[in-house]
């Protein structure tokens, strides 16, 4: 009796999976059910488990492995992830954000900027910037548009739709517009704020499929048309634009009814009249470096693809401002000149870069007559110039912009000498239409790429 009590004493009865030791006794209870046993019975453990001793091993094994992988996994998911968020200081590229209200307003400027401090710091002072830089923009694009009204806003768009009505606008459009009203009345000035139904006619024929064809020089009708846009359009007395009270910022604009009707004779009368045009980007910049620099980002710099560059207040960072020219294989680099903090320029081009349009160029009696967007007011090209750098660490971009465009309506070499002369405070580096690799600058630390055959000469020396 003793030895089966003892014997029973380590019996172990496995139940649905589970183990259960009866300590010296015949019975043990589970709930309501009892298990009895015989004194003369021995036991055997009958083991339920599907696996082997030998199988449950190796699927811990199994498991480990498992578990190991995935921390192997992780942490070079955390790697990387650190890695792509982790910032060091440089220059970094802001893309404004998406706006679907304001679709493309970031289209066609670009910022950098220069950022120091720690990961956490940059990352914070980078997406500090992309909201503030993405407001300013789209506030801007909204208030130069001169074709979309835009609710809370008057702007160029709803000072064209209304003519002949007193509007208050803001100090910024208001001052605008008194600077662009002087310069258009200037004496022989090559800018026109009321030249947009000139500029739209140019711009329609230089994005046609076949532009030569349909170009002036060959086509008489275009020629007849283009030829009685630009004479009403220089007649100044056909448009006025009154500023009616300086701090209430009160204008109105009105247009002579027989401009009107010529508009509607060459079905251009949806086409705004009022239009910043060339003057229009360098506004953008000026307006969105303001913003910019009053939220202290001002260690960078705001570019256009159309050639237009300003450097802010603080920017301090190696970079260079570009003039292209024409080599043997194309478009190349011809000169550099350094960029300082708060400078401006413009990189004036009669040819496209790679994938650009908007140009063309047609022959007439053996000459290549170049088409591009750097029309002067009088709607006509005089194909002198081939590209143009101007720098400037004194003037604005909007001056820079007006500086560059007289040197596009100069008429002969002489007309350009007297050009740079008489405005020192531009750096200036041209190129012309003449087939040379002579580079006419008075710009200071101008790097010349000889490589590829290019030289330098004075502007003086210009015949």
């Amino acid at each position: 009796m003793n030895n089966q009590a003892g014997r029973l004493s380590c019996l172990v009865v496995v139940s649905g999976g589970g183990f259960v030791r009866l300590e010296n006794s015949l019975l043990q209870e589970r709930g309501n059910a009892a298990l009895a046993l015989p004194l003369n019975h021995t036991m055997k453990v009958k083991n339920n488990s599907p696996l082997e001793p030998s199988a449950r091993k190796k699927r811990m094994l199994f498991r480990l492995a498992y578990v190991f992988a995935v921390l192997l996994v992780a942490g070079a998911l955390f790697l990387v992830y650190q890695k792509a968020t982790h910032a060091e200081p440089g220059l970094y590229a802001i893309e404004a954000n998406q706006d679907s209200h304001v679709p493309g307003y970031q289209n066609g400027v670009s910022l950098q900027h220069y950022f120091s401090g720690n990961s956490l710091q940059i990352r914070y002072s980078i997406k500090t910037l992309t909201d503030a830089y993405s407001t300013a923009l789209k506030d801007v694009y909204r208030l130069l548009d001169n074709s979309e009204i835009y609710s809370d806003w008057v702007n160029l768009a709803s000072i064209n739709r209304n003519r002949g009505q007193e509007l208050i606008v803001s100090p910024e459009l208001y001052e605008l517009l008194r600077q662009t009203d002087a310069l258009s009345r200037r004496e022989g000035s090559c800018y026109n704020l009321y030249a947009g139904a000139l500029y739209a006619e140019w711009e329609a024929l230089r994005f046609l499929l076949e532009p030569a064809k349909a170009d002036p020089v060959y086509d008489s009708d275009e020629a007849a048309r283009l030829e009685r846009l630009r004479a009403a359009t220089a007649d100044l007395s056909n448009f006025s634009l009154e500023f009616l009270d300086d701090e209430a910022c009160k204008l109105r604009f009105t247009v002579d009814p027989a401009y009107l009707k010529l508009l509607e004779e060459l079905e251009l009368s949806d086409v705004p009249i009022l239009d910043l045009n060339l003057l229009e980007d360098a506004f953008k910049l000026q307006l969105v470096a303001k913003c910019l620099e009053e939220q202290h980002f001002d260690c960078g710099y705001l570019c256009t693809d159309d050639g237009l560059a300003l450097a802010l207040s603080a920017f301090d960072q190696p970079g260079n401002f570009t003039l292209y020219g024409l080599g043997e294989d194309g478009v190349a680099v011809t000169a550099l000149s350094p960029v300082s903090a708060g400078s401006a320029a413009v990189s004036l081009r009669n040819f496209p870069l790679e994938g650009e349009e908007g140009y063309y160029s047609v022959q007439l009696d053996g000459k290549s007559l170049l088409r591009s967007p750097w029309l002067p007011a009088d709607g006509q090209y005089q194909n002198l110039l081939l590209s143009a750098l101007v720098c400037s660490k004194k003037q604005s971009l909007v001056d820079s912009v007006y500086y560059s465009l007289q040197l596009a309506a100069a008429k002969s070499a002489a007309a350009l000498r007297d050009l740079t002369s008489s405005h020192g405070e531009f750096e200036t580096s041209l190129l012309l239409q003449d087939g040379s690799k002579t580079i006419w600058s008075d710009a200071k630390g101008i790097l010349v790429n000889e490589q590829a055959g290019f030289r330098l000469e004075p502007c003086s020396a210009l015949r």
